[in-house]
């Protein structure tokens, strides 16, 4: 027995000499929590939650079943300077939802930049491309802070509904990170795979509330403890149960589950024999550099052309034009023009089999002319 209790007393001592000396290095604790990114989430959710009952930033937001958030309908608000209008069906558009028969209905599927956070409601890409051409009808499901996990499941709760001809999904590379987090803005679900089959966990969404409780039932002393938490972190990642930090790779078995998803989104598409645009939204520094290395670019060439699917990359639409005053945040309206005429011209490629009009009414309209699509 005296031999265990020294074994435990040298534990301890060794514990708490870790423990003091990984919080004088300062790099630690980012370190740390890099290692656990929901944790960030989840603090977040928490602050906010104490000082305005706000769930989620921007304050138009539902709690959702099985998608963990969508934006609340018939919303009306002004934030930051910008404008945010909502119909009844929750969509970012100034029009209540009437289906057209005689349009092309296209979904436009995404995440903060499809919705078109930090910009006005005409000034949106998907509000932009129904401007531009009055022969389709856009709907924009775009929902702050989704992954493409929500995006699957936002398209497979609704394409019946809408029945559209064309899908546009669109990601920018931090979508494809966010299929491995079970809390970001708020709780959200998360798919793994079970053998050749996905299986949706994390579900159902509860309320702020049953959150909350959720939350604080889960934290205990080795939450303030930087060496536990460490350890906890660095085994989550050793299982693959969380996304890696941003510096490294996606792993082999993540890009697996992600390449499902879309797979699964493709399927649905052809499902309602509806076009499937996938589009890859480069931001920040890399629509300044057409030579830095971008994870979701890369992604996206690699599926296209292993799985034969249409594809649309935005980054050389702005890498091509001598401009230094892109945003490198969320897009306004002169790089949401961009996204536009990219979008538009993909997609009379893949409609113009679908009716004659659209190949013979104005073909020419659809040449991209970047000096005039950002003025």
């Amino acid at each position: 027995m005296r031999g265990l209790g020294y074994v435990l007393f040298v534990a301890l001592a060794s514990a708490a000499l870790f423990e003091g000396l990984t919080r004088l290095v300062p790099s630690v604790p980012a370190r740390v929590a890099s290692l656990e990114p929901e944790r960030i989430w989840e603090d977040r959710f928490l602050e906010m939650m104490r000082r305005d009952r706000q769930f989620i930033a921007g304050g138009f937001h539902s709690p959702h079943p099985t998608r963990g958030w969508i934006v609340s309908p018939n919303v009306r608000k002004t934030v930051d300077g910008f404008a945010y209008t909502t119909n009844e069906r929750g969509h970012r558009s100034l029009n209540a939802y009437r289906r057209d028969p005689a349009k092309y209905t296209v979904l436009a599927i995404g995440d903060s930049f499809t919705f078109g956070m930090e910009t006005n409601d005409t000034a949106t890409w998907p509000y932009l491309l129904e401007e531009r051409d009055p022969r389709l009808q856009v709907i924009n499901l775009g929902v702050s802070g989704y992954g493409v996990d929500q995006m699957y499941i936002t398209l497979r709760e609704t394409i019946a509904d809408y029945a559209p001809d064309a899908v546009v999904v669109a990601f920018i590379g931090d979508d494809l990170r966010r299929v491995l987090l079970s809390f970001r803005d708020y709780k959200k679900p998360r798919f793994v795979l079970r053998g050749d089959q996905l299986e949706l966990t994390n579900v159902p969404i509860g309320s702020p509330d049953d959150i909350i409780a959720e939350l604080e039932t889960r934290r205990r002393w080795a939450d303030r403890s930087l060496a536990a938490r460490f350890a906890r972190g660095a085994f989550r990642q050793l299982l693959g149960l969380t996304s890696p930090p941003d510096a490294e790779p996606l792993r082999e078995g993540d890009l697996t589950l992600v390449t499902r998803l879309f797979d699964e989104m493709r399927g649905l598409a052809r499902e309602h024999r509806a076009e499937f645009l996938l589009t890859y939204l480069s931001y920040g520094e890399g629509i300044f550099d057409a030579s830095r290395s971008e994870e979701g670019e890369a992604f996206l060439r690699d599926y296209g052309m292993r799985q034969g699917v249409a594809t649309l990359d935005t980054r050389p639409f702005f890498t091509e034009q001598p401009r230094k005053d892109w945003v490198k945040g969320h897009f306004q309206l002169r790089e949401n023009l961009v996204v536009r005429d990219a979008v538009a011209t993909r997609l009379s490629q893949l409609l113009a089999g679908r009716r004659p009009t659209l190949a013979s009414e104005g073909a020419g309209e659809y040449e991209l002319t970047l000096a005039r699509a950002a003025p």
